[in-house]
């Protein structure tokens, strides 16, 4: 059985499994159409939400149950119904903070060469590593 994780918030609930080449091949292709609307973005924390977050959370999303109430700007509550996956990223940013970040712990426990942090760690310690001569 492939490794998963189960998030509950409220009458939510996400699975979120390991990527197979599919699933990661699904995030890139999501990463590649919301970077083309990154071009007119001047909000910097939309466009990484845009291009990193938002493939990162929904991709390896196989089951989805429920209802999430998010707010807009006026304190409007609407219902986000699961059952229509995905989300879009309007509705995932504004999920409440405390789903995004067990949702994102979840996704990056199962595939850690996701994690936008063990990216930048790597290569760093690639840049302190003397290169052999001849490889």
């Amino acid at each position: 059985m492939r490794p998963s994780a189960i998030v509950e918030f409220g009458e939510a609930k996400l699975v979120i499994v390991q990527a197979t080449g599919l699933i990661g091949m699904q995030r890139s292709i999501i990463t590649y159409q919301e970077a083309e609307k990154n071009k007119d973005e001047k909000n910097e924390a939309v466009k990484i939400f845009r291009s990193i977050t938002y493939p990162d959370l929904v991709a390896p999303v196989t089951e989805a149950k429920g209802t999430i109430a998010i707010y807009d700007g006026e304190g409007k509550a609407q219902l986000v119904d699961l059952s229509k996956w995905p989300p879009t990223l309007e509705q995932v940013m504004a999920m409440p903070d405390e789903l995004i970040y067990a949702w994102e712990q979840a996704v990056y426990q199962l595939n850690p060469h996701w994690n936008p942090a063990n990216r930048v760690q790597n290569a760093e310690a690639q840049k302190k590593e003397p290169s052999s001569p001849g490889v």
